[in-house]
């Protein structure tokens, strides 16, 4: 089993950046990091797309991506700046990625108290949900993103504590450990 985490941006590529200076792409990464140290002596292979701050050629982020049984694209941006927890899969995503997101969704919701919603394609009635188009989706089909916090705000950059961090990583790592029985 091959997972592939994706702390996006990174390097001069920043992501959002809330009011005080606190990077998206630091959050990602830290979050990215501590989920790797958590999962280590875990019988799954663990690939993070980047493990510095440093810009990781496209072309090298969607090789990792493409050869991923599951690949989670981390975010701190807020995508529709709506929910606290956002969490989106692929268009060609299988139900068992619907499902994972679903887990990843009920464990961020109790681990951070707040609510969230997991947008899935096609809706219950077989239409299409409306999302961004994400680049991530293109190169791996069964893909998670998952964005939590509005780093946009003073309020919600402050929300974007340790404990925070803490939080999200326990879980995914929960998501993870439980949805694969390990």
């Amino acid at each position: 089993m091959t997972i592939v985490v994706d702390p996006a941006h990174g390097g001069p590529h920043k992501g959002v950046v809330g009011p005080a200076g606190t990077a998206e792409s630091d959050l990602n990464l830290r979050v990215a990091l501590r989920l790797r140290l958590l999962l280590e002596g875990f019988p799954l292979q663990l690939q993070l797309t980047r493990d510095t701050d440093a810009a990781v050629p496209k072309s090298v982020r969607h090789q990792h991506m493409a050869t991923a049984d599951w690949a989670i694209q981390l975010h701190h941006g807020g995508v529709s700046q709506r929910e606290p927890i956002e969490i989106w899969i692929s268009p060609r995503a299988n139900k068992e990625t619907a499902a994972l997101a679903k887990v990843i969704l009920g464990e961020m919701e109790s681990g951070l108290g707040l609510d969230g919603r997991v947008t899935l394609p096609p809706d219950a009635h077989g239409r299409p949900t409306k999302q961004p188009k994400f680049p991530l989706f293109k190169r791996a089909p069964q893909a998670i993103l998952v964005s939590t916090g509005h780093l946009h705000t003073p309020k919600g950059e402050q929300a974007i504590s340790d404990q925070w961090i803490q939080h999200e990583t326990g879980a995914l790592f929960r998501s993870l450990v439980g949805w694969l029985g390990l």
